[in-house]
């Protein structure tokens, strides 16, 4: 009976060991890694970590006792035009940047409008001049007024009457979404160098930029790496970085300028096109431009092939310019590309 149960117990290890070894081990599936696609800004050609909500276009004062201007240092474009009287206006543009204090905010224009139009941008701003006016009643453009949104704006009362009017990112989140407007947006790229074609660019002995605007003088000194701005022979600094504004890439958008009003107002004609220079890494090249309608973003191509300006990847001033001034700039032979 015991030599049975054994045999029994032996009989079913055997059955046992048996199945266990015709089983096969099943290794686990490996799992690809998902591909990191980088997000690459359209204003500035840098790598952010998500494509930002709504495009902002602040109108910011450049006239007496503006400066320092806060924000202007995180903009990622910043358009300057000519206003009345040989002043100059800044329109900043803020993307993925998001600062605390933008300003101080000024009215709008009429030729400005089309400039955040055509970049899908809420333009912002505090009253408007007359043609404003009429070209807001007769079209429809996306702004915030401080004037009809005052809780979107402060005073600061360090500062005087007009130049004391700001705004934040956050704020003009809040109103924007207020609005319904707070939605994605696409906004129009630029043309950026690739790593690649940085790394053969010749570096130029373009050392200044000199635009004779009748107010206020603007300078660009190049210090290998960046345009350091100056406002009548001075650094232009940032009321809230305390640094001087610099930029890596630096249009010219020479544009014909007339007066329109008793008041000095003026009026820009873009959709005609015209010439420019753009510099940068040191080099300079003639350029042109060309907005096709309001709705649509400007365009530069260079003027010897009518391909796209490529631009480096980080901050651009673009600088519009009258035609009865003229910009100037050492050259040198080293200076083509």
């Amino acid at each position: 009976m015991k030599k049975s149960l054994v045999l029994i117990v032996l009989l079913c290890l055997l059955l046992c060991l048996a199945a266990c070894g015709g089983e096969e081990t099943v290794e686990p599936e490996a799992t690809e890694e998902p591909e990191v696609v980088s997000i690459t800004s359209p204003l500035d050609g840098t790598v952010i970590d998500e494509m930002p909500t709504r495009l902002f276009a602040v109108a910011i004062d450049n006239g007496r006792n503006s400066e320092p201007q806060s924000g202007l240092a995180e903009a990622e474009v910043v358009f300057e035009l000519p206003v009345e009287g040989g002043i100059t206006r800044f329109l900043a543009l803020f993307y993925h940047a998001t600062p605390e204090k933008i300003g101080p905010v000024r009215s709008a224009r009429h030729y400005v409008i089309p400039l955040a139009q055509g970049l899908n941008a809420v333009y912002i701003h505090c009253g408007q001049s007359i043609f404003a006016q009429s070209y807001f009643e007769e079209n429809d453009v996306e702004h915030i007024n401080e004037i009809s949104h005052t809780s979107g704006f402060w005073r600061d009362t360090s500062r005087s009457a007009p130049v004391n009017l700001y705004t934040s990112w956050e704020n003009l989140v809040e109103e924007t979404t207020s609005l319904g407007w707070y939605e994605p947006v696409s906004v129009p790229a630029f043309t950026f160098f690739t790593e690649e074609e940085q790394s053969a660019l010749v570096v130029g002995e373009v050392t200044e930029i000199h635009i004779p605007y009748t107010y206020k003088a603007v300078d660009y000194l190049w210090d290998g790496e960046k345009y350091l701005r100056q406002s009548n022979g001075k650094p232009h600094t940032d009321a809230e970085t305390g640094e001087t504004l610099s930029a890596v890439n630096i249009i010219v958008q020479y544009v014909e300028t007339t007066v329109i009003s008793n008041e000095g107002h003026l009026d820009i004609d873009y959709y005609a096109g015209g010439k420019g220079l753009i510099f940068n890494n040191g080099q300079v090249r003639e350029i042109q431009w060309m907005q096709e309608d309001a709705t649509s973003p400007m365009t530069y191509t260079y003027a010897d092939t009518g391909k796209a300006v490529q631009l480096m990847p980080g901050k651009t001033f673009i600088n519009l310019v009258p035609e009865t001034l003229t910009v100037t700039y050492p050259v040198t032979e080293s200076d083509e590309v």
